[in-house]
């Protein structure tokens, strides 16, 4: 029995058409992250240090770092600014602070023993800051 044109060109329709379909099906699956929300380095402070002079050359060797971090949210959680502190011996972070809802971190400034956090929700000009004050000695 032979084939028509006709037919072979629905035959391969319905192929490519197929394909078409699986192929988006596993770009988009791959792409989609519903509980993974990977932190975004906004700002690094350095604090504390030691000198070592090796062979007239001075070197600086910092005990703690400050990060702070931008989490975008998923399906399952908000955005949020995250402050953390590593011990750069150690390599131990410990969280500080968890900030959600806001997606900006307008400015921040060391006080002693304290950080002054100024945060935004939004990137519209009219809304206002908010301002956290923590404590990063804990």
């Amino acid at each position: 029995m032979r084939y028509s044109y006709r037919k072979y060109a629905i035959l391969i329709a319905i192929i490519s058409a197929t394909l078409g379909v699986i192929i988006a099906f596993i770009y988009f699956f791959n792409s989609f992250h519903l509980l993974e929300a990977k932190p975004i380095l906004l700002s690094q402070e350095y604090r504390g240090y030691t000198e070592n002079n090796h062979s007239g050359k001075t070197e600086y060797n910092y005990i703690e770092t400050i990060n702070f971090y931008y989490i975008g949210g998923g399906a399952t959680n908000n955005d949020c600014i995250q402050v953390r502190k590593q011990n750069n011996t150690t390599k131990k972070e410990i969280i500080l602070g968890t900030f959600e809802k806001y997606k900006i971190l307008v400015s921040y400034c060391f006080n002693g023993d304290s950080l002054t956090l100024i945060l935004k929700h939004n990137f519209d000009c009219n809304s206002g800051c908010d301002t956290y004050v923590i404590n990063i000695n804990e």
